[in-house]
């Protein structure tokens, strides 16, 4: 059974996928390094509880 975000995730992993068959491992490594950025940012500024 898949619920919650392991659901999103799933959905999110299938459009790396062919984003990266579009443009390339390039993309894909950039795309991780700003969700990590943003994931510090949104902790340093407290605003965690502010997401849904």
């Amino acid at each position: 059974m898949i619920s919650g975000a392991t659901g999103a995730m799933a959905v999110v992993a299938v459009s790396l996928v062919s984003l990266v068959s579009l443009y390339g491992v390039q993309y894909l490594f950039a795309r991780i390094v700003l969700t990590g950025v943003f994931q510090i940012l949104i902790g340093i500024f407290r605003h965690g509880p502010n997401v849904p």
